[in-house]
């Protein structure tokens, strides 16, 4: 399978990331992320800011990704672009990348992620993500499928659970009907 761009990678473990609420959550996801180093600190209001600005995607792409975002995604996404100072920077191979201009881990993270949004949206790879509809799962996942219709994180799991589920309520519908078998 294709590797998963970078922006992608950072927007998919945000938002699947339940762990962010809690600042030792948060911490290990900046570690795992290359954030922070385990001497960092990570505040409740770093916690907060992070994990609200993750609902606020889930909830875009929730509602489908093609749509507008509601008033409260923009001013969620917006609040955290304004804490959060962006610089621009190319290298000498002609890569540029936006960098946060604080030395605070959660700021570098915000900054990754806005940077991660912003390509996702101007390359349409935004437009392929989307939440699993399997209801015990509702992990955000980048449908690969040709034509975008993709609609369980993985079909070896979630997919086949949701079509088990339907055969027995069939089979359920079909065993209760009058005359049936």
């Amino acid at each position: 399978m294709k590797a998963v761009p970078w922006y992608m990678g950072i927007l998919l473990s945000l938002c699947n990331s339940q762990e962010l609420q809690t600042t030792a959550g948060l911490k290990q996801w900046l570690v795992s992320h290359e954030f922070a180093s385990e001497q960092h600190d990570t505040g409740l209001d770093d916690a907060d800011r992070i994990a609200e600005l993750r609902d606020a995607i889930r909830t875009w792409v929730g509602s489908g990704a093609s749509s507008r975002p509601a008033p409260q995604v923009v001013e969620a996404v917006n609040r955290a672009g304004r804490r959060t100072l962006l610089r621009f920077s190319i290298s000498e191979d002609g890569h540029g990348e936006l960098l946060a201009e604080s030395p605070s881990p959660a700021d570098e993270a915000v900054g990754a992620i806005l940077a991660a949004l912003r390509e996702a949206l101007q390359n349409g790879t935004w437009l392929r993500l989307k939440i699993c509809r399997d209801p015990g799962c509702g992990r955000m996942f980048l449908d690969r499928s040709r034509n975008r219709s993709g609609v369980w994180c993985d079909m070896a799991v979630c997919g086949n659970r949701a079509k088990a589920r339907t055969f027995r309520e069939r089979r359920r519908a079909v065993g209760s009907s009058p005359g049936g078998p």
